[in-house]
């Protein structure tokens, strides 16, 4: 069954106005001269250049599910997963076992007495490294042994040494 040019144009311009994609026909050159003018018009429409809303929504689906970067959680655990684990804890309980065994027999520091740790030099000398009068009251002195790094305070009156290493990180402490 075939329908007469004015059919199909008006079955064009009543798609384009319920917003509708138009099915597509091979027009004569009248029928798209008429359908270019009702496009225009359907155009020239208020908030017709707005977009869709349904469509900017089926948009952002398809992005965010294209663009999403986050990490997928693998619940299998691979035989490289379980020996990376074990290897790991077997390295940390070979660690711990040698700093134990280096500390314990390290003789750094001796036993504590009323709370207060006590060095001992496993057969090293002391050594005089400032006099009293170098260091005034309320004021530190950086000093190196060669082997041993220091800093010197007097507060009070009362003359006391701390470690120049930092125990974290393991720098010389600056003044």
């Amino acid at each position: 069954m075939t329908s007469s040019a004015a059919d199909r144009v008006a079955k064009f311009v009543d798609d384009l106005l319920r917003g509708r994609r138009p099915r597509r026909f091979d027009a004569t050159p009248e029928e798209a001269e008429a359908m270019g003018a009702a496009a225009g018009l359907v155009a020239g429409r208020a908030g017709a250049d707005l977009p869709d809303k349904a469509a900017l929504d089926r948009i952002h689906r398809r992005l965010s599910g294209r663009l999403d970067e986050s990490p997928g959680v693998d619940p299998h655990f691979t035989r490289r997963v379980w020996l990376r684990t074990l290897g790991t804890a077997a390295a940390a309980a070979v660690v711990g076992v040698g700093l134990d065994e280096v500390l314990s027999r390290g003789g750094v520091i001796g036993p504590v007495a009323e709370g207060q740790a006590v060095l001992t030099p496993d057969g090293a000398q002391w050594r005089s490294v400032a006099s009293v009068e170098q260091v005034p009251q309320g004021h530190a002195m950086q000093v190196s042994t060669g082997s041993v790094d220091a800093v010197v305070f007097n507060e009070g009156g009362q003359i006391g040494a701390v470690s120049g290493v930092c125990t974290h990180l393991g720098c010389r402490l600056q003044r």
